[in-house]
């Protein structure tokens, strides 16, 4: 699991602004051909929002990152992942 929030920090500090979104932490959980339940992807998302918050100081890239979550749960509960 410390791998996957490593990769999903990374993306959050590196990553573009178009390549930060809720998606693309989903895509990076995905294990073979299955999505991983709600709770899993959450919990991967809040660990790498929470320590990427400590570690960056652009407020656009923050407000961007903190939009991650919220649409996480729209993807899984109104997409119906």
């Amino acid at each position: 699991m410390s791998n996957l929030v490593a990769r999903i920090e990374a993306l959050f500090l590196e990553g573009t602004f178009e390549a930060i979104c809720s998606a693309i932490v989903i895509y990076l959980s995905i294990k073979g051909a299955s999505i991983p339940a709600y709770n899993h992807v959450r919990e991967l998302a809040e660990c790498a929002v929470n320590a990427f918050l400590t570690k960056i100081t652009n407020y656009e890239r923050k407000m961007k990152v903190l939009e991650v979550l919220p649409q996480i749960s729209k993807l899984f509960f109104l997409e119906g992942l």
